[in-house]
């Protein structure tokens, strides 16, 4: 196995999860997403939950969306983070994180200022089914 076993490997699981995706979007599962960056990406992978916490302990707000990118720049226009923060520029998302969305609590949800999404604000830790790289 070499360099382009591994890609060939990542392809077919990027596909497959697009595959998944969609079929359970046709089945009607209730998922949800939360785009972030390497480090945040990398802490998911070894919980397996989306922190509300900051990486001092102190607790977060943590925003999520129903919209679904599979690219960085499509996430940043949309959700403005990232370069499009409106109090950054901050680092740009890596990672889409999917969750189950009735699993959790929200205390808002609404438009993004000056973006085309949609967020969702909730405090608490939630549980990932999948964290997957976006496309540059």
């Amino acid at each position: 196995a070499g360099a382009a076993t591994d890609v060939l490997i990542s392809g077919a699981g990027w596909a497959l999860g697009m595959v998944r995706e969609a079929w359970q979007q046709a089945q009607g599962a209730d998922v949800a997403y939360r785009y972030v960056g390497e480090s945040e990406a990398e802490l998911i992978k070894r919980t397996g939950r989306i922190p509300n916490v900051d990486k001092w302990g102190k607790p977060k707000p943590v925003f999520t969306t129903t919209n679904y990118y599979e690219t960085v720049e499509e996430a940043e226009a949309g959700l403005k983070i990232g370069r499009q923060h409106p109090e950054g520029p901050f680092e740009p998302p890596t990672h889409r994180v999917t969750y189950n969305r009735n699993a959790v609590r929200y205390r808002y949800a609404g438009n993004v200022e000056g973006g085309t999404g949609i967020e969702m604000i909730t405090d608490q830790s939630i549980p990932a089914l999948r964290v997957e790289p976006l496309r540059r």
